[in-house]
Order: structure tokens, then sequence, then C-alpha cells
């Protein structure tokens, strides 16, 4: 009896490891050889909520959502969106960029600036 509780009790603890361990790269672009990146504002969420992008790149966020939505950093702030419109940023320095909405602090997404594709 002890070894089958023992058997599930291991089983159990790496099926939580191994999904814990396990990236989530749905919401996540690789858009290095886009020639502008973009991020969709709906359901309250930026998709996708992370980018790597190239020095130089200008990402484009679009509020496809019925509410106003804006974009906060420390690197740049858009003015508010209502639905349809957009705002664009060009990334000249290579860097982490955290993001947020400043209205729904909640929603957030991170830009990722590399030099070249070679540098991640």
């Amino acid at each position: 009896m002890m070894k089958k509780v023992f058997s599930a009790f291991l089983m159990l603890f790496f099926a939580v490891v191994f999904t814990s361990c396990s990236s989530n790269t749905e919401n996540s672009t690789d858009a290095t050889n886009s020639q502008t990146p973009a991020v969709s504002i709906e359901n309250s969420s930026f998709k996708p909520s992370n980018i790597t992008v190239r020095k130089g790149a200008v990402v484009e966020w679009t509020n496809n959502d019925t509410t106003v939505h804006n974009i906060k950093a420390t690197a740049f702030n858009s003015p508010d969106l209502e639905k349809g419109e957009t705002f664009e940023f060009t990334f000249v320095t290579a860097g982490t960029y955290d993001y947020s909405c400043g209205i729904h602090p909640t929603m957030k997404g991170k830009i990722i600036v590399v030099e070249n594709k070679s540098t991640y």
C-alpha cells in the first residue's frame, strides 16, 4: 500500500515540476524579421504580451477593445486610445521594456529589443 501511495506521490510531483518548468510561448512572439511588429489590445490584454524585436524596430499597438486603453512605460507613453486607434514607438536602444495600461494596470506587456538575431 505504501509503495502505491509513494508512487502516486512521485508521479504527481514530477507532473507538477514538468508542467511548471515548461515555457509558455503562446503569448510571446519573435518579431525580429517583421517590418512592423504589432500588438493587439483585446479583452483587456496585450496580444502578444511579449515581443522580441531588433533595435530600430517600430512596434504598433492597436486598440481592438471596446474600452479605452493606453500604453505606459518608462521610455514612452501613448495617449488614450479609443477602439481602432493605434500608437507606434521606435525602439532605438537594446534592452527590455516593460509596459502596462495606465488605466488598467493589471494589463502588462514586454518588448525585448536585441542588437541582432544572434544575441538571444
